[in-house]
């Protein structure tokens, strides 16, 4: 008798593991969906993207930058004579660096998103001349910055 509790044993553990296993692999369904100007992105052509640390997926192209939060965009972009704008609508990199600041790298230089205020600080890397940020990335805390002059 106890041989046939045991495998009456092992049957329902196979059983129940196996319940188990099916709802494991159907909780990692990955569900994709397009998004495309008609959703609000701001453009169709994105050279950049980025998730940052609190789930915000952003998307930057020639046109400006775009945040997306699951189910809405928020477009950003150059306005003239402000400063608290994005320094240029062509966006060529984004990067998210250790402190959770957004970097935005376009054709006419540096600027960091700063959430608290929605709103941007730009910075000039060369007193005589406009360089435009192809590439950023993050090496023991500092902030490395790739120019069309280096």
């Amino acid at each position: 008798m106890p041989r046939g509790a045991d495998v009456a044993h092992a049957a329902l553990f196979i059983v129940a593991g196996s319940f188990t296993l099916c709802a494991q692999l159907d909780a990692q369904t990955l569900q994709f969906r397009q998004l495309t100007p008609d959703n609000g992105l701001q453009s169709s052509r994105i050279g950049a993207i980025q998730q940052d640390s609190r789930g915000f997926m952003w998307f930057g192209s020639r046109r400006g930058l775009s945040r997306y939060d699951g189910y809405v965009f928020t477009v950003y972009r150059h306005r003239n004579g402000d400063t608290t704008s994005l320094a240029d609508s062509r966006i060529i990199t984004l990067h998210e660096d250790h402190d959770k600041s957004l970097w935005i790298g376009s054709e006419l230089g540096l600027t960091r998103y700063d959430p608290a205020r929605d709103a941007f600080t730009n910075f000039r890397l060369s007193p005589s001349e406009t360089l435009a940020v192809n590439t950023i990335a993050e090496a023991q805390g500092m902030l490395l910055v790739g120019t069309t002059r280096g």
